[in-house]
């Protein structure tokens, strides 16, 4: 791989979070655009997610499709009763459930240490499925900027709050995630999309747990 291949290679990468991050908001008219996307950057990235999104997409066929699947996601993921699969990362990472917890606050300290912060418009906790994998597009972001001016430090730094972040809240949370999909959804649009979620940060949390990976960018060109 040279350096433009590894480019194109980390610039696919950052989308296919930002559409996994899109793919956990109220669905809307465009998410069959977005899994479309994300199918199309998990096959270039030869990942095994590309299976489940591609069962997921077969699940959107007209308005009725759509409308059902808006009930899932609110009944899953938003309330106002119970909340039988809670998108936030401490109610797995703190063992009781909780909202807010350290994990929470640990997580919105990585994003402030990175020079991110949460946009007024997410009503969300810091720790919502959608905004830990932005978060991860940002890293990849700034890691392809570092790239694209030869500074190697920089772009170890970035991968390496990449692998922490992955390790230590999605790819610690993910797994238990997706059994209370699998659990409590009557459709198999999120059980499919969970899936690929959790089979894709297992794939990256491995890449980025091999070393030499920015080296190796720097030198290719």
């Amino acid at each position: 791989m040279n350096f433009n291949e590894f480019l194109q290679h980390e610039t696919l990468r950052s989308e296919v979070y930002r559409n996994l991050a899109m793919s956990y908001d109220r669905p809307a008219e465009g998410i069959g655009d977005i899994l479309k996307m994300l199918e199309s950057g998990l096959g270039f990235l030869v990942s095994e997610a590309m299976t489940p999104i591609i069962m997921t997409r077969s699940i959107l066929h007209g308005k009725s499709a759509l409308e059902d699947i808006q009930v899932e996601h609110a009944r899953l993921f938003v309330g106002p009763y119970s909340l039988p699969s809670p998108p936030y990362g401490s109610v797995y990472l703190e063992g009781e459930r909780l909202v807010m917890g350290p994990s929470t606050m640990d997580a919105l300290g990585r994003y402030k240490a990175a020079g991110l912060t949460l946009s007024n418009r997410f009503k969300e906790a810091p720790d919502h499925i959608s905004a830990e994998l932005e978060f991860m597009y940002y890293l990849i972001l700034k890691e392809i900027d570092s790239l694209r001016r030869e500074n190697i430090l920089e772009t170890k730094d970035w991968i390496l709050q990449q692998r922490d972040f992955l390790r230590d809240h999605p790819g610690s949370w993910m797994p238990s995630f997706e059994q209370t999909i699998k659990q409590h959804a009557q459709l198999d649009f999120y059980k499919h999309l969970a899936e690929a979620t959790r089979i894709f940060i297992i794939e990256d949390l491995e890449v980025l747990e091999q070393s030499g990976v920015p080296e190796m960018a720097i030198n290719c060109k």
